[in-house]
């Protein structure tokens, strides 16, 4: 049976769990919510506490409240992905061929605002894909490449969706993987950095919703925002200079704000900075060495 995809929520108190381990809280209680995200009964060492969690991921094609265009098409590249892989699995005159291709981002970007049949679409895109790859056989050393105007009519949803294919075989012994042979662009890359405003608007924005949530007694009221890695869009990136500016600004919109913690939480470069109250960047790979 197929995995079962983790619900927002989940997803929230997955990450929340994870940030309060890597500052070193025990978690005693985790009590879900809404407004704020959760409440959480922390301790360390022989001091106990309860805060109130708001959680927002960060997006580097999009201010916060808006649809990402670039996660909706990682997301629908990666249901590609894994069709491709089922169909490959049993076709071992594919598994020795590397695939490399783009999707069409005017229409994939569409996905950020429709909810139709995805899983049905992303077969149809996979066995056209693997129809054109059986077409042209490859011996060792050999390439074939397509964009989107040279498919033939009998692939319609390549001609749609795909903007570049291009097919590999290379020579000698490697070890064949499906998975990392047959690859989306937009399932593994973007432009990922710091966007000042992004992160100003994150904090702005949850400071606004804030003053009405219902804080029910919290001794502390926290903010995380979390470049999450789930997708290539949700990164900010390593601690660089610019990442370094683009958060002296987002530290100027924190001055005003009701939470009482603000962090900003590079969860696959390892590294967290709390900018309310002020602290030194925390490099998380230094820190469990």
């Amino acid at each position: 049976m197929p995995r079962r995809k983790r619900t927002r929520k989940e997803c929230e108190r997955f990450l929340i769990r994870e940030f309060m381990m890597l500052l070193g809280y025990r978690i005693v209680r985790m009590e879900s919510s809404e407004s704020p995200d959760c409440f959480l009964t922390i301790s360390k060492g022989v001091n106990r506490s309860r805060i109130g969690v708001e959680l927002t991921e960060y997006h580097v094609d999009a201010p916060p409240g808006s649809a990402s265009a670039g996660r909706a098409v990682s997301a629908f590249s990666e249901l590609v992905q894994a069709s491709l892989v089922r169909r490959i699995s049993h076709r071992p005159c594919l598994q020795t061929t590397w695939a490399n291709f783009s999707l069409s981002r005017a229409k994939a970007a569409a996905l950020a605002k429709d909810d139709g049949d995805r899983n049905r679409l992303a077969r149809s895109i996979a066995r056209e894909l693997v129809a054109v790859a059986l077409e042209h056989p490859l011996g060792p050393g050999e390439q074939w490449s397509a964009s989107r105007r040279e498919f033939r009519k009998d692939h319609s949803m390549l001609a749609d969706w795909v903007g570049h294919v291009r097919f590999h075989r290379p020579q000698g012994d490697f070890q064949a993987n499906p998975y990392l042979n047959w690859c989306c662009h937009e399932a593994v890359a973007a432009n990922v950095g710091p966007v000042e405003q992004h992160l100003v608007e994150a904090i702005a924005g949850k400071q606004r919703k804030a003053s009405g949530y219902r804080w029910r007694n919290a001794a502390e009221r926290w903010l995380v925002v979390a470049a999450s890695g789930a997708t290539p869009y949700n990164c900010i990136g390593p601690w660089t200079g610019d990442v370094e500016g683009a958060l002296a600004s987002a530290v100027l919109a924190c001055a005003d704000s009701g939470f009482d913690r603000i962090f900003v939480w590079e969860r696959v470069s390892g590294w967290y900075r709390q900018l309310k109250p002020q602290g030194p960047v925390v490099h998380l790979g230094q820190q469990h060495r």
